[in-house]
């Protein structure tokens, strides 16, 4: 498994409905697929708005093979996202924070950070997926409070 590209934000830009189900919903879709080939792969969203968005849940449900729709996500939905629970903290446990002056510093630091990462981790994150969903589901939707991963 190859590690996916990178998309940012300018510093001006603002994350909307628009902006997230025409740009960064299609960058999503290609890069899943070109990392899990033919396999069928799922796509998750916490509550956001630009994820609650009408036109981002209409994009979701017809180009992504698995999708899960808001009206279904836990209460607790970054529990289950492999992003928010693992892996932004080993991106951030990697970056050297003392290079960082601006954007583009911690843009490049990021993109290091990302290389740096054991593939192997992510796979075991990863993994851990149905496991966690069987906890949020067994803690009637609360929080999960779990040691590794």
């Amino acid at each position: 498994m190859d590690l996916p590209n990178h998309i940012f934000l300018s510093k001006n830009e603002r994350l909307n409905g628009k902006a997230y189900h025409e740009a960064l919903l299609p960058f999503f879709k290609e890069e899943g697929d070109r990392l899990f080939g033919h396999k069928i792969w799922g796509f998750q969203q916490d509550g956001a708005s630009c994820h609650t968005d009408g036109r981002a849940q209409s994009w979701c449900r017809k180009h992504f093979d698995f999708f899960i729709p808001k009206e279904k996500w836990s209460p607790n939905s970054p529990e289950l996202n492999p992003l928010d629970y693992s892996i932004w903290n080993e991106i951030s446990r990697h970056v050297d924070y003392k290079k960082v002056k601006n954007v583009n510093d911690i843009r490049r630091e990021v993109k290091k950070a990302v290389i740096k990462i054991d593939l192997n981790y992510v796979r075991e994150v990863i993994g851990a997926f149905l496991r966690r969903v069987y906890s949020v589901g067994k803690n009637e939707g609360e929080l999960i409070f779990d040691e590794h991963n």
